[in-house]
Formats: structure tokens, C-alpha cells, sequence
């Protein structure tokens, strides 16, 4: 059917030529540029295979952490699993419950939540420091002493975003434990 709508483009406009960029088995688009699909390599040969191809979306880009990439990738992996509606929607609830329930009762290991950004530049260079943990952990690193500014330039900075119980906060406060 692809060869067949090509040639048909083809015949029809002289000044346009398409060619078949790929074939794919499954396919989730979200947006341009931004998609999971299962592309079938080698396609109507005795070579053909199946590889899983990910572009734009979270689980492929560094500035997230290992959780949400494995979470993802799960996600599509049934997704993508060629199974019933109903069977992926159950497995998917049950794996994104048991997640919950460990990040929940603390027992998620903390090296899942760590973030790693490259800082491209020392911290002082930065217009917007405030909004950029990464450079304010940087930041850290050199005024304590753990690091040396030539040691954090082009390097991986990673970090956690914490919420603060104020509650616990309150009461260490008051208890002279802050």
C-alpha cells in the first residue's frame, strides 16, 4: 500500500518525489518529532526485524531521572505490546501502583530520583542562577570546598528536587534541631 501511494504521488507531481522512510509496526505519535514506534527493519525480506525506536520523548533525554525513563519505558513497552486494551490498562494500573506504594512509603531507592544536567559554564556565569538547580548545586559544591570550579565546568552535575515537610520542619525548628 506504501509503494503503491508513492507511486502514485510520484506520477502526479513532477517537481515532488517521496520515498518510504520506514514501516512500522505500531506507532504512537504525540506530537512532530516526538513518538515511540515499533519500525520493521529490513522490510518483505528474509532479514526483517523489529526494533523499538523512541525520538523526543522523555525516557530519551538526560535532563530526567532514571525513574521516569524506566517508568516510560515501560509504559510503552505494553504500550507498543500489541496486546488487548483491557489487559494493557490492567498491567499498567497494577505497575504504576506498586511504584506509587514504594515511592510512598519510602522505599524507592533515593539514586532513582537524581537528576544530571551538564553545566556548561561556572556558576557565577549564569544569568538566572536561582532557577537552575544544577547550577545552584554546583554552586554549593565549590563554596564548601567539595569541588573546584574547573571541576564542575563541563561536567554532570547531579541532584534530587526535595519538597520540604514544613511540619517536620517546624517541629525541628522549635526543638532546636535546626
Amino acid at each position: 500500500m506504501g509503494k503503491k501511494l508513492k507511486d502514485e504521488v510520484n506520477c502526479l507531481y513532477k517537481c515532488l518525489e517521496i520515498e518510504i522512510d520506514g514501516v512500522f509496526k505500531s506507532l504512537l505519535l504525540l506530537k512532530k518529532k516526538k513518538y515511540a514506534a515499533l519500525n520493521v527493519v529490513n522490510w518483505g525480506t528474509k532479514d526483517e526485524t523489529i526494533v523499538k525506536e523512541v525520538k523526543g520523548l522523555d525516557m530519551v533525554r538526560r535532563d530526567w531521572c532514571s525513574l521516569s525513563k524506566s517508568v516510560g519505558n515501560k509504559v510503552l513497552e505494553e504500550i507498543l505490546s500489541g496486546k488487548e486494551r483491557e489487559a494493557i490498562v490492567l498491567e499498567l494500573n497494577n505497575y504504576l501502583s506498586d511504584i506509587g506504594a514504594k515511592m510512598k512509603d519510602g522505599t524507592m531507592n533515593l539514586a532513582e530520583y537524581v537528576i544530571t544536567k551538564q553545566l556548561t559554564r561556572a556558576p557565577s556565569e549564569y544569568a538566572d542562577f536561582k532557577s537552575l538547580p544544577h547550577v545552584i548545586v554546583a554552586d554549593r559544591l565549590i563554596k564548601t570546598g567539595v569541588k573546584s570550579s574547573s571541576d564542575v565546568v563541563n561536567n554532570f552535575i547531579g541532584y534530587v528536587i526535595c519538597k520540604v515537610n514544613t511540619e517536620e520542619a517546624e517541629e525541628k525548628k522549635e526543638g532546636g534541631m535546626a
